[in-house]
């Protein structure tokens, strides 16, 4: 992923960085592995940058919940909510009712 950032970071609307991102949020820390929430950040807000779609919005919404900032975590659930359901991702409305309760 790394590389692919170096060749072409918007490459597929900045899924490398999100990619990045959901694995050092999803990946258990050191001893066990590399997770850091540290970087995952920071890599959730490169991929916003360069495509605030549904998906980053609702994984980074879901990571700022985790990490107890509920007023980001609203702001980015809600993005998600409000972005207009994609024909090709049957999983987008299931997503918005499931976390509906996140946005209000």
């Amino acid at each position: 992923m790394k590389k692919s950032i170096v060749i072409d970071p918007k490459s597929s609307d900045g899924a490398a960085y999100h990619a990045l991102a959901m694995l050092y949020f999803k990946v258990p820390a050191w001893p066990i592995a590399f997770g850091d929430n540290e970087e995952a950040s920071p890599n959730f807000k490169k991929a916003l940058k360069i495509s605030s779609n549904i998906d980053t919005n609702y994984r980074y919404g879901k990571f700022l919940a985790e990490e107890d900032q509920s007023e980001g975590a609203r702001k980015y659930l809600q993005k998600a909510y409000d972005l207009p359901n994609r024909p090709s991702h049957r999983e987008d409305p299931l997503r918005k009712r499931r976390n509906n309760s996140h946005t209000k």
